[in-house]
């Protein structure tokens, strides 16, 4: 019950302070702050109060719950991340560049006529190929981004819940 009030108090203190700071240029000040370390650095420190405020006032039995529910989540989405990770490390050991050259290659062959070459097919085909590629790869990332994102905070709320759960039982 104490570690509720005082984190209470914790949060009703950092709204204050952070409340008791703006001023006429308000809006764009708290705006411009948000891209600093420190503004960064205070919303994640919200955020923690909000999530340690929801897993504190949740009984026993609901947060074994929520902590068996998020570990196998986090589990889960760290073995898809890594098979994801191996499968693309592992197409790009056995030769997916390979079959690129390739169909460059077939379209070098298949754009000279006469001994004449057409340079307009072999741009066209180079440029559409390196824009498929440069998709591909950019969706790759984007993917890999959003997974390690989400494991990231999965293992926050975890630690988070750890925390509560070795709190309430020295309480005890």
């Amino acid at each position: 019950m104490w570690i509720q009030i005082v984190s209470a108090k914790i949060y009703q203190y950092y709204e204050l302070k952070t409340l008791g700071k703006r001023g006429n240029m308000g809006g764009f000040k708290e705006f411009i702050r948000l891209f600093t370390y420190k503004g960064k650095r205070e919303c994640a420190f919200k955020e923690y109060i909000k999530m340690r405020n929801k897993y504190i006032n949740m009984d026993v039995l609901q947060l074994n719950f929520e902590y068996v529910t998020i570990k196998s989540e986090y589990e889960h989405k760290k073995n898809v991340m890594t098979i994801f990770t191996i499968a693309i490390t592992l197409s790009i050991i056995m030769g997916v560049w390979s079959e690129f050259f390739e169909f460059m290659k077939m379209v070098f062959k298949y754009s000279t006529v006469d001994n004449q070459m057409n340079s307009e097919v072999i741009i066209i085909s180079f440029i559409v190929s390196m824009i498929l590629l440069a998709f591909t790869t950019f969706i790759i990332l984007y993917i890999i981004y959003l997974n390690g994102k989400q494991i990231k905070t999965m293992r926050e709320k975890i630690i988070i819940i750890e925390q509560i759960m070795n709190d309430k039982k020295d309480r005890k």
